[in-house]
């Protein structure tokens, strides 16, 4: 009886596991990409900073190198929307749209779930063709762009000069009640 005490004490001081879905698409050619690129400085913000410099660092650690002369430009975009929005990209463009909400919806004072939207595209800046377009989309209640940027960065980079379209990556995440 006490370690089935003890047991249920560590896991409700512990958080809780989950499984947690990041949606990838992306698009661009096949083969190798140039190995050089001009980022664009378009940051408003500390979290789009972040993301842009970590794209940047990765795409380094790849053997691809920040150069003002470059043949591709780099242009990272970073967002955070509540996670009551619903956003889809069509022909039309964005468009947010409410989600239905549950007869009895579910309020969890430890979980705010927030989606996470990284963008990146790698554009010819000869004549503005684009090389490889990437976006990966994450729900969770980590709440911090710390924690999310860098499994954002690794997601949308991964399939860079071997596109693969869209695709889901699960992994199970494990989210602590008490900081």
């Amino acid at each position: 009886m006490q370690k089935w005490a003890f047991s249920i004490l560590c896991l409700s001081l512990g958080g809780c596991t989950s499984i947690v879905e990041t949606h990838i698409s992306n698009t661009g050619v096949q083969g190798a990409v140039q190995t050089d690129f001009m980022a664009a400085e378009s940051m408003h913000d500390a979290e789009s900073m972040l993301a842009h410099n970590s794209v940047v660092e990765k795409l380094s650690q790849m053997g691809m190198a920040p150069s003002k002369n470059a043949s591709l430009r780099l242009d990272v975009a970073f967002a955070t929307l509540p996670a009551d929005i619903d956003l889809r990209v069509g022909d039309g463009g964005s468009t947010q749209t409410p989600k239905k909400r549950a007869l009895f919806p579910r309020k969890s004072k430890h979980c705010v779930p927030v989606n996470y939207r990284l963008v990146i595209a790698l554009t010819r800046s000869a004549d503005g063709v684009e090389e490889y377009r990437s976006s990966a989309t994450e729900r969770n209640c980590a709440g911090k762009a710390a924690v999310m940027v860098p499994l954002l960065v690794k997601a949308t980079v991964a399939d860079l000069g071997k596109p693969k379209g869209s695709y889901v990556v699960k992994r199970r995440a494990t989210r602590k009640f008490f900081d």
